[in-house]
């Protein structure tokens, strides 16, 4: 949790809340890259490299915003 300090300059104590947060956090966007793998693959054919490219796009800005916005916000 140390690039917490750096990347959100989030001085808060780590909790179980914030830890739990972060962990539910990556489960749903990791659900939501595969929900998207699979219908940009199967259902629509689209070439698996560009799905992924775009998949992993759009999981790393819900990651960032997940992460500043709910998990270490400024309290």
């Amino acid at each position: 949790m140390s690039n917490v300090y750096l990347v959100f300059s989030y001085y808060g104590k780590p909790d179980l809340r914030s830890l739990l947060s972060f962990y539910l956090s990556r489960t749903t966007t990791y659900f939501f890259e595969v929900l998207i793998l699979f219908f940009g693959i199967s259902l629509l054919g689209l070439h698996p490299f560009f799905v992924k490219i775009l998949a992993t796009i759009i999981v790393v800005i819900l990651n960032y915003f997940f992460s500043k916005f709910l998990i270490f916000k400024k309290k």
